[in-house]
């Protein structure tokens, strides 16, 4: 069953030598998308002087809130065709016949809600990362599978998988059925990188429409992974904390013993940070126990999936802003113990 029409939407902040070279590669699939949406936290016009002249039908929204992955690919929802939906990062590039496979792929299956494909350069440690990564409970490469384990723990082929069901799109290329977008948004309390929103936005659909996605191996790209418009280390790991454990509580309410296995992996990946830079580990140790505190601190937040009120802990957040004085817990005290960490 042909599947309808394709609109790719493309999230940016900067990036622009990246934009160039993805605008240029949907131009030569062997399926042209129907419509592109660039959607653009950069704050001036280097992204949207590209789009001049461009032979595809295509949108352009620049967010003029905070920047923010997930405020910007929202921008594009009420410029969705009827059909499929591709969301790409900037940074990557296709290979020509890619969105031709994940539509056959979804034709074939009408009863799967969306379809990712195959990173061909996952980042993967070696071996002896790899095999440390499985006791500590965190996202890991593996031979084939591509699946999301409680809790939030990724697993992701390193070799061309077999095509299988998976209950997780990586948000680097994920494709959506339009409908979903009828009743779903991307969670626009995430703020910048919006750390783990694939996580997020996919765990939701899946416990709402019980439709499952598709890993489509033939349709093949890489992920140059540009550090542009990427946040600090520091503050990565204070939010790759923090998403994991609000994800964790809000969409999958665990019992005492999924608790208990959550910080395990929390604890896993302080373990996993010091290995990679053992120079920064009293760092991390710090920030960790000074997060954990936070986390105990804002559980109402963290039932409610309220990532918003974490936003103090970044450095990139202003104090100032109107949405931190709306919490009347971001106190000195915090703002003083996070600075330590930094």
């Amino acid at each position: 069953m042909e599947p309808g029409m394709h609109t790719v939407v493309l999230a940016t902040f900067g990036r622009a030598d990246d934009v160039r070279r993805l605008l240029s590669c949907l131009e030569s699939q062997t399926r042209r998308p129907d419509r592109v949406v660039v959607c653009d936290d950069t704050p001036d016009d280097s992204v949207e002087r590209l789009l001049d002249g461009y032979p595809i039908e295509h949108r352009y929204e620049r967010n003029r809130t905070r920047p923010s992955l997930t405020r910007s690919r929202n921008l594009a929802i009420p410029h969705l065709l009827p059909g499929l939906v591709t969301f790409l990062d900037s940074d990557i590039v296709l290979e020509p016949d890619y969105l031709e496979r994940v539509r056959d792929a979804l034709a074939a299956r009408p009863d799967a809600v969306g379809a990712m494909g195959w990173v061909t350069d996952f980042p993967s440690g070696g071996v002896v990362k790899d095999a440390l990564t499985a006791p500590l409970l965190i996202t890991r490469a593996t031979r084939s599978r591509a699946r999301l384990l409680f809790p939030l723990r990724l697993h992701y082929p390193r070799r061309p998988p077999p095509a299988q069901e998976t209950n997780w799109l990586y948000g680097c290329n994920m494709t959506y059925r339009s409908e979903v977008f009828e009743d779903h948004r991307f969670n626009d309390r995430m703020e910048r990188y919006s750390y783990a929103e694939d996580l997020e936005m996919s765990t939701r659909v899946l416990q709402a429409t019980e439709r499952p996605y598709l890993v489509v191996p033939e349709a093949r790209l890489h992920h140059h992974m540009n550090e542009e418009g990427r946040m600090l280390p520091l503050d990565v790991f204070r939010m790759r904390m923090v998403h994991r454990h609000v994800i964790v509580h809000h969409l999958h309410r665990p019992g005492w013993w999924g608790r208990l296995l959550t910080w395990y992996s929390h604890v896993g990946y302080l373990v996993f940070y010091s290995y990679l830079a053992p120079s920064h580990t009293a760092m991390h140790v710090r920030a960790f126990f000074h997060i954990a505190g936070v986390l105990r601190r804002r559980r109402d937040a963290v039932r409610a999936g309220d990532f918003s009120a974490f936003n103090d802990l970044y450095s990139f957040w202003q104090p100032a802003d109107e949405a931190s004085a709306r919490r009347p817990d971001a106190t000195a005290a915090a703002t003083a113990a996070d600075a330590k960490t930094r």
